[in-house]
């Protein structure tokens, strides 16, 4: 279990942060390592149970992603994410950054991340499949709304707004991976064959061993 007591967590993030092969690296505090934690074991025991080998969560997690070094800041970037100074960025799958994250929405951040690097295990295959081109453009369909406030970015932590290219298959993912992973998708009646769609792709895809 992730503890909730900022007293007493400091002890035993470490401990878990080994189960789950995370190294911490930068100045971090507390409760964003908290959410890191929360959000890869909630993302580990999705990959145990679809797995379907008995394992812990935190074996699935290693299994799928090896380790996994989470930094606050910009060392260790490459690529695309080497020019980004705010929010969260992936490099590869072992590779995620950190400059800054939501309060509404911590954990959530960190699943999305988890998404991208997901997606780099399998070499982008998943934004490259022909068969996600239809989810960018029904997201508002397939997922769930973001609540009406200012910078409350839940279940749509890249909405097209926030990105000059709009519908991206590969941030479409990240958020995909968020309900996956939540098991949380749209429930309005009247998507159930976008959801069902996106689900059936989803789980052509999901779980893997790399």
């Amino acid at each position: 279990m992730i503890p909730t007591d900022l007293n007493t967590a400091t002890v035993q993030i470490q401990t878990i942060a080994r189960k789950y092969r995370i190294r911490f690296k930068g100045n971090w505090k507390i409760k964003q390592q908290l959410a890191v934690l929360e959000a890869a074991e909630l993302v580990g025991t999705q990959f145990a149970f679809e797995r379907g080998q008995g394992e812990s969560s935190s074996a699935a997690f290693g299994a799928v992603y090896g380790h996994v070094n989470v930094t606050w800041g910009g060392t260790g970037t490459q690529g695309g994410c080497a020019g980004v100074t705010s929010g969260g960025c992936t490099t590869n799958r072992h590779q995620i950054n950190f400059w800054s994250m939501s309060s509404y929405s911590e954990v959530k951040n960190v699943v999305h991340e988890l998404g991208h690097a997901y997606d780099h295990s399998l070499h982008d295959g998943l934004r490259s499949d022909p068969a996600i081109s239809p989810f960018p453009t029904q997201r508002d369909r397939i997922l769930r709304s973001n609540p009406v406030c200012d910078n409350c970015y839940d279940w749509q932590q890249h909405p097209p707004s926030m990105d000059a290219l709009g519908f991206t298959p590969g941030e479409t993912f990240a958020d995909m991976f968020i309900a996956w992973t939540y098991d949380a998708w749209n429930t309005q009646p009247e998507n159930a064959l976008q959801v069902e769609a996106a689900q059936s792709w989803m789980n052509n895809w999901l779980p893997h061993n790399p």
